[in-house]
């Protein structure tokens, strides 16, 4: 998010177009001091001005779509993303929340490694449930999280039963399921 800000402060620099009340203002004497304005200085001018106008629609129209996808990351979720995730995942997309119950493996210490994809899927999950209209991106989504479970699921079988994810992790995959059969 921070290269876009950024980005967009370079656009905003670099595209200003020129004071045009100056190049609008018939040039005297006493305004130019011998330096009036030729019909091709001012023409120059606008055009380079027009010309810097089509680069910023042309920056726009090719960058635009990289900046929102790069907000709309599986490792960046919005603060009203988080809050609807269980308590165990906050922790991982917000280092504020520190308590062992914020954290999977303070929660669930027996599961072993390869935990935090779970979060990163129930992300992808509610994206996919929230992207009703638009079916191209609710089955992006969809593919998405069908990774990130497969990716715990696979961590998750050298861990003992004892490991209370794997229930969190059943019941995931019966409501992902039912989202993907109404995606099709």
């Amino acid at each position: 998010m921070i290269a876009s800000v950024t980005w967009l402060d370079w656009l905003a620099v670099s595209f200003a177009p020129p004071n045009m009340e100056e190049l609008m203002t018939v040039p005297t004497a006493e305004s130019t001091r011998g330096k009036a304005r030729s019909a091709a200085c001012i023409f120059r001018t606008v055009f380079s001005w027009a010309r810097r106008a089509l680069r910023l629609v042309f920056l726009i129209v090719l960058l635009g779509p990289a900046v929102v996808r790069a907000s709309d990351s599986l490792w960046t979720p919005s603060a009203a993303e988080i809050v609807g995730l269980p308590l165990f995942c906050w922790g991982g997309f917000n280092p504020q929340f520190k308590d062992p119950k914020y954290n999977l493996y303070g929660t669930f210490p027996t599961c072993g490694g390869g935990l935090n994809h779970y979060c990163l899927g129930l992300v992808a999950l509610n994206r996919a449930k929230r992207a009703v209209a638009d079916r191209q991106a609710r089955l992006g989504w969809l593919h998405a999280a069908d990774g990130e479970f497969k990716y715990t699921a696979n961590a998750l079988r050298g861990s003992p039963p004892s490991c209370g994810l794997h229930e969190h992790l059943q019941q995931t995959l019966i409501e992902f399921h039912r989202v993907r059969l109404q995606a099709y």
